[in-house]
């Protein structure tokens, strides 16, 4: 049978466990608890942590809680990433001097990157800020602020995906570099796209980047399209680099088969953002009314739940009408 929680006896640490354990600082314990610590991820995370003597965490929480960090997001951040306790006050000064307008999305989102160095947060931000200016942005920009400055830039795709801050600069410049390349991309194109949405697949790792552009490629390629619709689709929606492989052609098999066009894909491309199971519940639900996707097309794919209910409830009603009539 199932084994019940209350069967399953406590483990008992090992030697080796409790030597770790009693070198902890228990002062240091006490007060993280007391900040509603998890100190059974912290000690996975970072063991050694808990046995420093000199720390920060009171300190480091003060300055978090003047900066709008709630009790929640504390504890998170020191849960996840508990070297952040052994921060100096001039060290959270040059952090959030350097963050500027990023703090908040940056502990919601990756409190890593405040367990980072300075030097290694400030290395990504250079980094973005020559992409910016390789890509032709200069240091004055324009008077009247229609087009950014590489600092600008930098701080806005950190805004975009916060995730950047919590990879190497190594892999951001690979996938910068790997999009111009795989996309044929001009300077003002790869900009635009590293502005927009393009900003969020930033720390995709490199091979998994170019495996699913390439299966993607392959994929359109085989339906028919040119080389050039296959950028306009990934320019359009470029969070279709997540995709698997299998996935993304199960999908487009599934509208295909159903009786959507390559080019309705190509025009509607965020249906492509729906799950399969999705797809293929409305695909069943629409062919049941005998909707005609070449006559009304597919924008009833990019809807909310309540939205597509409303609409199938007058579709069931005009098929209705419809057998009625010929009886």
């Amino acid at each position: 049978g199932l084994c019940d929680a209350t069967q399953i006896p406590p483990q008992t640490p090992t030697l080796k466990q409790k030597a770790v354990l009693a070198t902890e600082n228990p002062v240091l314990l006490q007060n993280l608890s007391l900040l509603g610590v998890d100190l059974s991820k912290a000690r996975r995370r970072q063991p050694g942590v808990l046995r420093k003597r000199l720390t920060n965490e009171k300190g480091v929480a003060a300055f978090l809680r003047a900066k709008g960090a709630s009790p929640r997001i504390i504890a998170g951040i020191f849960s996840r990433y508990p070297r952040s306790i052994t921060r100096t006050a001039d060290h959270l000064e040059q952090r959030w001097a350097l963050w500027r307008r990023c703090l908040h999305r940056l502990l919601t989102a990756v409190p890593r990157a405040f367990s980072n160095s300075v030097e290694l947060n400030r290395q990504m931000l250079e980094l973005l800020e020559d992409v910016g200016a390789e890509l032709g942005l200069s240091a004055e920009g324009e008077p009247d602020g229609s087009r950014q400055t590489p600092v600008q830039f930098a701080v806005a795709v950190m805004r975009r995906n916060a995730y950047v801050l919590a990879t190497s600069t190594k892999r951001v410049r690979g996938n910068v570099t790997a999009l111009r390349e795989l996309l044929e991309l001009s300077d003002a194109e790869l900009l635009a796209l590293l502005q927009g949405p393009g900003a969020e697949i930033l720390d995709l790792s490199n091979t998994y980047l170019a495996v699913n552009f390439e299966s993607l490629r392959r994929k359109m390629e085989s339906l028919g399209c040119e080389r050039g619709e296959v950028k306009r689709l990934v320019l359009a929606v470029p969070m279709l680099m997540f995709t698997g492989r299998g996935n993304l052609s199960t999908k487009l098999d599934c509208l295909l088969q159903g009786g959507v066009t390559v080019q309705q894909v190509l025009e509607r491309p965020k249906v492509l953002y729906y799950s399969t199971q999705n797809i293929a519940a409305r695909m069943a639900e629409l062919r049941r009314v005998g909707y005609d996707f070449g006559k009304h097309g597919i924008g009833v794919f990019d809807t909310s739940r309540k939205r597509f209910d409303a609409r199938m409830a007058k579709l069931t009603s005009a098929a209705a009408r419809r057998q009625e009539d010929e009886l």
